[in-house]
């Protein structure tokens, strides 16, 4: 059967079934056709004839995989309800599309517009979003007509720890970064207050700024190993760990990555090792320098993966409470401590920090005690993590060691089998666990949500 519609045009029919066309081109293509498309091609004939607009009229939509087409889009989540985009010829006008949506009979309107490229966001019932779609693809005055559709990026990262059948890369799949990176890379400053780190560590290649040492005085970084009390440690290989956590590099085909991968690393030294108590180590003085230093280079969130429980002649007599009343008035005088701790040492950096917009996230401890026992914790002035496992439950790291609990951390962050950057060349990238690891999640997702709005605060 062969059957004119439009001058130059002629589509051989074979079979037919419900609103489609079983046909075959003059070029030989052949698929499924709609019935509608004879109606617009007839339109564009009659157009030609009156002079309207018109489009190609060779345009008949043919499916080439030559399957029955299947309009389940308005199925997809990815697919917003009740919206078209809607582009008229050249020559059409806004008040010619308002007429022909007023033909539908269906309260249609425009709700925006791109006049120079003649494109309209049209809302429709979205019960009528197919018979609109329909109608006005074969109406003479549109181009083309379409469902407003969501679209999402289509980046990957070669480094190894991302794959999804790679276990080191568990944590950042927790946490979903994935599809913040959609949004954004980073790019808000992070400072790193910390042992330092290794500086030529491919994860900060291109990454660091204003590096700084409150003991060298200068960008050089105390570096080398130390006797800890198990094994030999590099001075810099946690704050190395912490900084690659953050905001290591993506897509260097290398390791991992951190949580904000585009982020400047502003790294400040601010504990090093210390021989009398065999480890690293920093006294408040140090650290209130590399907080504010931190704040002078311009870091729009800094990560504390530093604490510590009160001291013994404070902390043990709620230790060792034989009774409740006991028990409150031991923790009582910890709560005192703590006051005093943070209000002498650590008041006016908490006011600057807060006047500048500064966010500090910090490790809540890995004490097994209340986070209320930590000065800045319980400052609530701060950021405070907790570390969770695997599982999502509270990270045991071992018989005496556990993430700090209760109503004084802010949040929860993955703290335990947490494979990122080290200091020592011939292992550079290891596993670690605690609250510092935990930490650095968050300083990463913080310097996300300032790259997006630089002025929101704690």
């Amino acid at each position: 059967v062969v059957e004119t519609v439009a001058s130059d045009t002629v589509l051989e029919v074979e079979k037919t079934k419900d609103k489609w066309l079983w046909a075959r081109s003059p070029s030989g293509k052949k698929g499924w056709v709609l019935k509608t498309q004879v109606k617009k091609q007839e339109a564009k004939r009659q157009a030609k004839k009156t002079k309207q607009p018109e489009t190609d009229p060779d345009d008949a939509k043919v499916d080439p995989a030559g399957s029955e087409p299947k309009f389940d889009a308005l199925a997809n989540d990815f697919v917003l309800p009740g919206e078209l985009i809607v582009t008229v010829h050249k020559d059409a006008k806004r008040e010619d599309l308002e007429l022909a949506l007023k033909s539908l009979q269906h309260k249609a309107k425009i709700v925006d517009e791109i006049a120079k490229s003649s494109v309209y966001l049209v809302r429709v019932p979205s019960d009528k979003v197919h018979e609109c779609r329909l109608r006005l693809g074969i109406h003479p005055y549109v181009e083309a007509c379409g469902l407003n559709t969501v679209r999402v990026l289509t980046r990957t990262y070669d480094d190894p720890a991302l794959a999804t059948d790679n276990d080191n890369g568990w944590n950042l799949r927790r946490i979903h970064v994935f599809d913040a990176w959609d949004i954004t890379t980073g790019g808000a400053k992070i400072a790193i207050v910390d042992s330092g780190i290794k500086v030529d560590h491919d994860e900060f290649n291109g990454k660091l700024t204003s590096p700084f040492s409150v003991f060298t005085r200068s960008e050089v970084m105390q570096t080398g190993l130390f006797k800890d009390r198990l094994t030999d440690q590099y001075i810099t290989a946690h704050g190395t760990h912490v900084a690659g956590t953050a905001a290591g590099k993506a897509g260097n085909g290398l390791g991992t990555a951190g949580v904000a991968p585009d982020s400047p690393i502003i790294p400040i030294q601010a504990l090093t090792y210390l021989p009398k108590f065999r480890g690293i180590f920093g006294q408040d003085w140090s650290l209130i320098q590399g907080l504010n230093r931190a704040m002078d280079e311009g870091a729009s969130v800094i990560n504390y993966s530093i604490g510590g429980p009160p001291p013994p002649e404070t902390l043990n007599p709620w230790l060792t409470a034989g009774d409740a009343k006991g028990k409150a008035v031991a923790e009582e005088q910890i709560i005192n401590w703590v006051r005093r701790s943070l209000n002498d040492d650590y008041l006016g950096v908490l006011d600057r920090a807060e006047r500048e917009g500064v966010i500090i996230v910090k490790s809540a401890g890995n004490d097994d005690l209340p986070a209320k026992f930590d000065p800045l914790s319980n400052s609530r002035r701060v950021i405070s993590v907790a570390a969770t496992n695997k599982t999502d439950g509270r990270a045991i790291f071992n018989e005496v060691a556990a993430s700090n609990y209760g109503e004084f951390t802010t949040v929860s962050a993955p703290g335990q089998d947490i494979w990122n950057a080290n200091a020592d060349p011939n292992a550079l990238y290891v596993n670690m666990q605690g609250t510092s690891m935990a930490a650095p999640h968050v300083a990463g997702l913080v310097a996300l949500m300032k790259t997006i709005d630089p002025k929101i605060s704690r």
